[in-house]
């Protein structure tokens, strides 16, 4: 695996792992296992029942700059991590069917291994069960992270129907979060879970997204839209966001609405409430 800089794994209806992590020993729990240190490009296509990558902690990627997910709806997390960290990954996998694994928790698509990412510029998520993608973490150590610092391309499907939670910060290069696939214009995109949404320190982010797709999101709450000087205008279709009634610049600031998220939008930056250029980690 040493070698591997390719990984496309596709049209398997009975895989729920990939990599089996109990072969390797107890000491990946302690030890990080760079498993596959020349892997640049990994894509699940296809795959029905998978639930994840492998179970575990302290696995690192690298190299890895473009991860596409497609069409795995059960998978809800990509590396998971045991509950109790002091039970073994062999351990753990032993006492616990999949099924129970699975339904311990409900995590995020990435966990610590995000923070492994340092490569990743290209992370496209299709048709899976994803409820979050990073996980959320308060206090300073989380203000000092920087997932994902390099992504030039953020493509989430229309399909996320179960993500709960959205954050895109400190990425240079982003212009648009749901990049076109190539659909006609009147499409309509829901997020029917989706709460909460942050766009943070994105200094080319022009919109949510350039096309003229109609979004609902029937459940969001709350929107923060901090240092993102080039963003005029939430998105061009129509938009539905009937709880929302709130939009924050940074976290210390006060709220402000003005008729809708469009609306408020492009108020803020009239006003110059998004255009702060500096980010760094007094922005969490």
């Amino acid at each position: 695996m040493v070698q591997l800089k390719n990984l496309f794994i596709k049209d398997c209806k009975v895989m729920e792992e990939i990599l089996l992590t109990e072969d390797l020993g107890e000491e990946e729990e302690i030890i990080p296992m760079v498993l596959f240190p020349r892997l640049e490009d990994l894509r699940l296509k296809d795959l029905p029942i998978l639930k994840r990558f492998c179970v575990g902690s302290n696995i690192k990627f690298p190299s890895l700059k473009d991860m596409w997910i497609e069409q795995c709806p059960k998978l809800k997390s990509f590396i998971f991590k045991p509950v109790n960290s002091s039970i073994t990954v062999s351990k753990e996998v032993k006492e616990m069917n999949s099924e129970e694994i699975s339904l311990t928790t409900m995590q995020p698509l990435f966990n610590e291994e995000a923070r492994c990412l340092m490569q990743l510029k290209d992370l496209r998520v299709f048709d899976c069960g994803v409820e979050e993608i990073v996980a959320h973490e308060d206090g300073a150590e989380a203000a000092a992270r920087l997932v994902f610092p390099k992504v030039t391309v953020l493509l989430l499907s229309k399909s996320l129907v179960q993500l709960k939670k959205l954050s895109v910060s400190e990425c240079e290069s982003i212009t648009e979060v749901v990049a076109g696939e190539g659909g006609e214009g009147n499409e309509v995109i829901t997020f029917s879970q989706l709460t909460y949404l942050k766009l943070d320190c994105l200094p080319n982010l022009t919109s949510f997204c350039s096309r003229s797709y109609s979004f609902e999101f029937p459940s969001l709450e709350e929107v923060i839209v901090s240092k993102c000087p080039e963003m005029k205008i939430f998105c061009h279709g129509i938009l539905s966001t009937p709880k929302l009634e709130r939009v924050q610049a940074t976290k210390e600031d006060e709220w402000h609405w003005k008729v809708d998220l469009n609306t408020t939008v492009r108020t803020l930056a009239l006003e110059g409430q998004t255009m702060i250029p500096l980010c760094n980690s007094s922005s969490e």
